[in-house]
């Protein structure tokens, strides 16, 4: 439904703070210490001219761009999309997920392509290949 990508969003954020990945944590820049709000994040799309100043307040969603997009401006932190089509070929992405899972450990947002609605993937195992999906 409606807010799935801003709260698939808003997870990935919880895991960088909780986890000090934040490029601007650690410097001190970034002095907001709770994570983005739906509004937050709408003004900071504006802000960085991906989205006009119509979008803010709106129940328009975001996809794996704009999150990326996001990820970028309040944590410095930057981001790899990977285009599966249509989960047929996600079988030869599983190493790759699997990578990811044991070096950075943090969610990954996968988009939908043919339900529009966003995933938080939370683990993947390459033997009998599985994905814990939320």
């Amino acid at each position: 439904g409606w807010g799935c990508g801003y709260r698939t969003l808003q997870t990935i954020c919880s895991w960088v703070r909780h986890h000090n990945l934040s490029s601007a944590a650690a410097s001190g820049s970034h002095q907001n210490s709770s994570v983005a709000s739906i509004f937050q994040i709408q003004e900071a799309l504006v802000e960085m001219g991906d989205k006009p100043s119509s979008f803010v307040h709106s129940r328009q969603w975001i996809g794996s761009f704009e999150v990326c997009l996001a990820l970028d401006h309040f944590y410095d932190v930057p981001c790899k999309i990977l285009h599966i089509d249509k989960g047929v070929n996600i079988s030869q992405f599983m190493p790759e997920l699997c990578e990811h899972f044991k070096t950075v450990g943090s969610p990954v947002m996968m988009g939908g392509e043919s339900d529009n609605s966003s995933k938080g993937i939370m683990g993947a195992r390459m033997s009998d290949p599985a994905l814990l999906v939320v």
